[in-house]
């Protein structure tokens, strides 16, 4: 058993593949947002369409998204901030960064999404973007070697 990539020290088939899987729905905002990262992390894309709001699906270009999933490598996801999105909430906010590998380089996402509860189900609806601060060069490195940053995926 693997641990889950969404960060919750779970493994992934306790926390977020039974969500991916269709066995359950997510309880929480913050549930779904990660195990959405942890979709990406697998590329499950047909996950990612489920779980988006249908007035984003239009706008939903499933072959970048594979192309992205192939191509990343999702290493760290933090949640910093989570607002309401409770199993009896109609909406939530939950504020993450995630460090992401994408062709070799470290880079990632600083976002406040927006989720709306309808019929049940929580779905991704907006996602606010603020700017991704890399980590310095004495804090451990976001890839999980255990190493600074300076010495390991910055040097």
């Amino acid at each position: 058993m693997s641990t889950c990539p969404c960060g919750s020290g779970n493994t992934l088939e306790a926390c977020c593949l039974p969500y991916i899987d269709g066995f359950a729905l997510a309880p929480t905002a913050e549930a779904l947002m990660r195990s959405r990262f942890t979709a990406y992390s697998l590329g499950r894309v047909t996950y990612i369409q489920a779980t988006s709001h249908p007035t984003l699906l239009p706008q939903l270009n499933v072959t970048e998204i594979e192309r992205w999933c192939l191509t990343s490598e999702f290493l760290k996801l933090a949640v910093t901030e989570v607002k309401a999105g409770r199993a009896q909430d109609t909406q939530g906010t939950v504020r993450f960064v995630a460090w992401i590998r994408e062709n070799g380089k470290l880079g990632g996402i600083h976002e406040r999404s927006t989720f709306e509860r309808m019929e049940g189900r929580w779905l991704y609806a907006s996602g606010q973007h603020f700017p991704f601060k890399m980590p310095g060069a004495n804090d451990l490195c976001p890839c999980g070697s255990g190493l600074k940053y300076k010495k390991c995926c910055g040097g």
